[in-house]
């Protein structure tokens, strides 16, 4: 499994759109609605693939069908000219994300549009748009539809997103609505989407109610009572195994049947605020059981928080290092707070001590961690503090504010084994165990995150700098080999490359 990276392209730039936010400031940059949205899904989804090749939407003929050449599998146009665009519902879609083609004449094939570099199999294509067009309507603030969907697994890989108020008018909408609207539209081009309800697999025999339908959206009839009698009423349902026991669980009700679904949304009766109900709340949120049904699709499955104590990781949403805040407590959870098992890297006999901060109900999460050779003082709680109660929990791991003198600084250089800078036009990356080699002799390094400068150009993309080395990280690539030699002595590890525009903004390749 693979995190989900989000990579949006704007064909009409809204200042609101790209300029609302409700997070702090980092480093004087505001993060804006598409941007929060989009890493709220990468942090919270992961692809479920074993594909190695890129994606690609497949170039269409000016007329009739593509044909495929049985040998050399290249794709042809017999006889008429390639189709010079392709759209996803009303705009282009760039020619890097497109498949070659080649149109054949008295037999012989000529290439008349070369293969782009397509998408990784764990990437998202969303175009961004804003045209008042036939789906918008009064009381819609924007839509989202899928374009493209893996061949094999039918996980969509590019969709687009609309728009429909005026500048003006989303301007007058409060950062959190905007926000939470286009979490929403996002969702839907992940795959809550009819395009996905109707093709998803097969339910089990054993799982299938007594009407034997096997198709998940299927209609229910419910026994209705009102003040004037009895009545039967016909109601559309997703039923999903993990998406119903989270529902059953939420309700404390083993006799649900499915989730409801109003015009291709959640029920707003049995859903209320969550996310995927079709009129936004004040409160709209993303429940379990909505983040249940991408795991159901099989195309995502949910991102845990974390499951090792004191495990490091990149924080999706800043530009910090983050330590899985989990401990072990001086007396056994409650019952309802014990969430350890098999998957969690504690030991077995300890599960039912394990927890995170009460301020996320006790689930280990990762959090923004200080650096001790900044030499700055903080506050760690030892373990006879930690109650499932303690207030201590909730400032157990406290933020760097870092002053002036701060910035550009490295650590410790006779600690620094990760060759690491801190300070401005610093970001964390996560990476592969480095390997250092000296001659015979090979050590490995443990850590699988730390915080090195980058360099962003229009040409080039995300340049991460380690040991004063550049290593590409351009647009498309998962990876960056990161090698270099020092006094004959061989460094070497493998950088996960994040989305360019996270770091870059516009000045990543198109």
């Amino acid at each position: 499994m693979k995190i989900i990276i989000v990579i949006l392209i704007y064909y009409v730039l809204l200042h609101s759109v790209e300029s609302a936010s409700v997070c702090e400031v980092v480093e004087g940059v505001e993060p804006n609605a598409m941007d929060v949205s989009s890493r709220y899904w990468e942090k919270a989804l992961v692809v479920k693939t074993n594909r190695t090749e890129n994606l690609l939407v497949q170039r269409q003929c000016n007329e009739g069908t593509m044909q495929t050449n049985s040998i050399n599998k290249q794709p042809y146009c017999k006889n008429v000219e390639c189709r010079k665009e392709e759209l996803c519902y009303n705009v282009k879609i760039p020619s890097i994300y497109l498949s070659a083609c080649y149109s054949q004449k008295s037999g012989n094939n000529t290439l008349i549009f070369p293969e782009g570099k397509g998408l990784a199999p764990n990437e998202l294509l969303i175009l961004v748009g804003s045209n008042f067009n036939g789906s918008c309507r009064s009381d819609v603030v924007a839509w989202a539809t899928i374009c493209h969907q893996d061949p094999t697994t039918k996980r969509p890989f590019l969709g687009e997103m609309n728009y429909c108020y005026s500048e003006t008018k989303i301007l007058e909408l409060d950062d959190i609505d905007l926000i939470q609207t286009t979490k929403h539209e996002m969702g839907h081009v992940l795959g809550f989407h009819p395009d996905i309800f109707n093709i998803l697999p097969a339910l089990k025999p054993e799982f299938q109610l007594s009407n034997n339908v096997s198709k998940p959206l299927q209609d229910i009839t419910l026994d209705w009572l009102s003040t004037k009698g009895r009545f039967n009423v016909t109601k559309t349902i997703l039923r999903l195994p993990n998406m119903l026991n989270e529902a059953k669980q939420h309700f404390g009700c083993n006799e649900l049947r499915g989730i409801e679904i109003s015009s291709n949304h959640l029920s707003h009766r049995i859903m209320g605020n969550d996310i995927f109900t079709p009129f936004k709340q004040h409160s709209s949120l993303v429940s379990r059981i909505s983040l249940a049904y991408f795991k159901d699709t099989n195309h995502e499955d949910i991102q845990p928080f974390c499951d090792t104590p004191e495990k490091l990781r990149c924080l999706s949403y800043e530009k910090a290092i983050g330590t899985c805040t989990m401990w072990k407590m001086y007396r056994e959870l409650p019952s309802q707070y014990q969430y350890m098992d098999d998957t969690f890297e504690v030991p077995a006999r300890y599960r039912a001590y394990y927890s995170g901060s009460d301020l996320y109900d006790y689930c280990p999460v990762y959090e923004s961690k200080e650096r001790p050779d900044l030499n700055i003082g903080h506050f760690k709680p030892t373990m006879n503090e930690l109650s499932p109660r303690s207030n201590k929990l909730k400032r157990a791991i406290s933020q760097i504010k870092p002053g002036i003198e701060d910035f550009g600084r490295k650590p410790y250089v006779t600690t620094n084994l990760l060759f690491e800078d801190l300070g401005p036009n610093t970001a964390c990356f996560d990476h592969s165990k480095l390997i250092k080699q000296n001659g015979t002799s090979i050590d490995t390094f443990s850590r699988l995150s730390s915080c090195h400068k980058f360099e962003c150009s229009t040409g080039k993309g995300l340049q991460i700098i380690v040991n004063e080395q550049k290593f590409p990280c351009s647009t498309g690539s998962n990876t960056a080999n990161v090698t270099f030699t020092i006094q004959r002595v061989t460094y070497s590890m493998t950088i996960f490359c994040p989305p360019c525009r996270s770091l870059c903004k516009d000045s990543c390749p198109q």
